[in-house]
């Protein structure tokens, strides 16, 4: 057993170094269209920055407080549509654990503990505000 996690260590370790100086060979070297596409993002960036400038002259506590609620919302909706993609991972290490688990007695347990903790980083992104507004209430109460 010790001998196999060995060798997919190794693999892994390799396969990531490989990957990692073939991405830095790749970066090194800048063109033509490289430097332009770089011109034209600090364009945008600067017509970004100037609306900015604009939008904010005129703007309240009250809009600002409106604003910054609604992007959090959005990150909120973001996050728990990405924890369902997480779940489905977790079920999918949790099942070839348990596969695994007809050989070794080792990766049952693992399995069962990869399951626990996806259910419970699923339920902490889905709940969070919940479990929050619990918690406040029984500080506060």
């Amino acid at each position: 057993m010790k001998k196999i996690i060995s060798y997919i260590f190794v693999f892994t370790f390799f396969f990531n170094l490989t990957t990692f100086t073939v991405s830095a060979e790749d970066s090194s070297t800048t063109t033509k269209e490289q430097i332009q596409k770089s011109n034209a993002d600090d364009k945008k960036i600067g017509v970004i920055t100037e609306r900015v400038k604009e939008s904010t002259k005129n703007a309240t506590p009250e809009q600002i407080q409106e604003k910054l609620e609604r992007k959090g919302n959005d990150l909120w909706k973001t996050a728990r549509s990405g924890s369902v993609l997480a779940i489905g991972i977790y079920a999918i290490v949790f099942l070839a654990l348990l596969v695994l688990g007809i050989f070794w007695k080792k990766s049952r347990g693992l399995a069962f503990g990869i399951l626990a903790l996806g259910i419970l980083g699923y339920l902490t992104i889905n709940y969070l505000p919940d479990i929050l507004d619990i918690l406040h209430i029984k500080i506060s109460g």
